[in-house]
C-alpha cells in the first residue's frame, strides 16, 4: 500500500534552465576562490571528484568544504526573482497527492536556505509539503541515509513509499535500495539503469494519474 510520495527538487520540480546556468556560473566562481585557483582549474577539481561521489553536495564535503555555506553563498548571489517564475503548478500537485491521503515530503542536497529561497521565488510554500529534507539535516544523496531518515520521518515504510527524481543512480539506485518504489522524471540512457526504475514519467504533473490508474501504487 502506498502511504508516501517523496520528491527530488532539482530537475524535478525546478526545470529552469537560467536558474542552473546562473548556479553553475556562481558554484565555479565560489570554489575557485575556496581553491585560490582559476575557474576552469576548479571545473576540473570539482568534476572529476564529482565523478565518485555522484553528487556536488557530496563532493564538497569530500573535499572538506561546508555544503551548507555553500549553498548560502550561492543563494546570496542568485538573483531569485529574475531566474525563477511563479509555478502555480507546484502547489495543486501537492495538494492534489496529499487529498488522496498520500504524505508528501521533499528531499533535497541544497541547503536549507537555498531552498527556502527558491520555494519562495516560485511561490511554493515549504507549508504545504508533510516535511522537507535537505543536505543541511542529514547526509547527501547518494547516500541510504536520507531515503530511510524522510520514510520514517513520515511514518512509513520504505515499500511503503514512492521516489521520484531525474537522475538514476544518483537517487532512484539508492531508494531502490532501501526498498522504495521509483519514478524517473525523463528517459533512462542505459539499458541496465532500468532495474532502477519502476516507471518513467516526462514531468512530475503526471504523477497524480499514474498513481490513480496503476493498481501497484493502490
Amino acid at each position: 500500500m502506498l502511504r508516501s510520495v517523496i520528491l527530488d527538487f532539482d530537475g524535478t520540480l525546478n526545470t529552469s534552465k537560467r536558474y542552473y546556468a546562473r548556479f553553475d556560473e556562481l558554484a565555479l566562481q565560489i570554489l575557485a576562490e575556496q581553491f585560490g585557483c582559476t575557474i576552469p582549474d576548479a571545473d576540473r577539481k570539482i568534476t572529476e571528484v564529482k565523478r565518485k561521489s555522484l553528487s556536488l553536495t557530496k563532493a564538497l564535503l569530500s573535499l572538506n568544504i561546508d555544503s551548507d555555506e555553500f549553498y548560502r553563498k550561492v543563494a546570496e548571489q542568485m538573483d531569485m526573482a529574475y531566474l525563477l517564475d511563479e509555478d502555480l503548478r507546484i502547489e495543486p500537485l501537492i495538494s492534489t497527492l496529499r487529498s488522496r491521503n498520500l504524505r508528501v515530503a521533499l528531499l533535497t542536497n541544497s541547503g536549507r536556505f537555498l531552498i527556502e529561497k527558491v520555494l519562495t521565488a516560485v511561490k511554493c510554500p515549504s507549508e504545504i509539503f508533510d516535511a522537507v529534507i535537505t543536505s543541511s539535516e542529514v547526509d547527501p544523496k547518494p547516500s541510504l541515509q536520507p531515503f530511510r531518515y524522510t520514510a520514517n520521518l513520515l511514518g512509513c515504510k520504505p515499500d511503503e513509499a514512492l521516489y521520484v527524481g531525474d537522475r538514476v543512480y544518483h537517487e532512484l539506485k539508492p531508494a531502490k535500495l532501501v526498498g522504495m518504489k521509483t519514478v524517473l522524471i525523463g528517459n533512462v540512457s542505459k539499458p541496465e539503469e532500468t532495474q532502477w526504475v519502476d516507471w518513467q514519467l516526462e514531468t512530475v504533473h503526471e504523477l497524480p494519474e499514474l498513481i490513480s490508474t496503476n493498481p501497484s501504487l493502490a
